[in-house]
């Protein structure tokens, strides 16, 4: 079950830089896979129906012990026109080297607060197994700092938010939600971001604990 399915894909076309400088927009998911050679999705997609009942069932439980807190529900609702809605942002995605990949660009100033994504990939248990090897994984809690053994992986299926890159002294925050009666996790502007400015967030210590030291943007 793919939870962004019913969302256009942008009011604007998206913007890229390839690797060998050519520039090209992207106007439809088709595009998008056609270009990242990715599965194009703007939100959630469950790994199969076992996934998607155990989680429903999960958050439900959090719910009627009050681990998904009331700032969680407020933000789910104060986000739900753009997670629920279209790519708003007028954003580059350009190659940068072999090293970093690609990485995201704002070609509009953004102001502070601004909804800049969901991180979209597919909803499944976490493997133990070359964890390290994939870059593209975000810890799924289900309730405010409750563990779980799921992560979102984004590495052969996802959107925008995939590209956008670690830093220090980030200009985006992600951040949990509830909506849609689950948890899902939104980047947003955690200040004023001019234009021309890279979109970074931090990933956090327990992603470089076994990855070397960052590139820093």
């Amino acid at each position: 079950m793919n939870l962004g399915a019913s969302r256009t894909f942008t009011d604007m076309p998206l913007k890229v830089v390839t690797r060998e400088g050519t520039t090209l927009s992207i106007h439809s998911p088709q595009d998008f896979e056609t270009i990242f050679c990715l599965r194009y999705t703007p939100g959630i997609v469950f790994q199969d129906y076992k996934t998607q009942t155990v989680i429903a069932k999960r958050t439900e439980k959090a719910l009627v012990k009050q681990w998904i807190t009331p700032r969680q529900k407020w933000l789910g609702h104060y986000y739900k026109a753009g997670i629920c809605g279209t790519i708003s942002l007028d954003l580059t995605i350009a190659w940068i080297d072999e090293e970093v990949g690609f990485g995201v660009w704002t070609n509009r100033a953004i102001s502070a607060g601004t909804f800049v994504g969901e991180y979209a990939g597919v909803l499944r248990k976490r493997k133990l197994w070359k964890r390290w090897h994939n870059l593209y994984c975000f810890d799924y809690t289900i309730g405010e700092r409750k563990s779980s053994s799921y992560v979102i992986d984004a590495q052969d299926c996802g959107n925008h938010t995939r590209f956008i890159n670690h830093s220090f002294t980030p200009n985006l925050q992600p951040v949990s939600v509830y909506c849609g009666a689950m948890i899902r996790v939104i980047v947003h502007a955690k200040e004023k971001i001019p234009a021309g400015t890279q979109l970074c967030y931090d990933y956090g210590d327990d992603y470089w604990a076994k990855r070397g030291v960052p590139k820093e943007f």
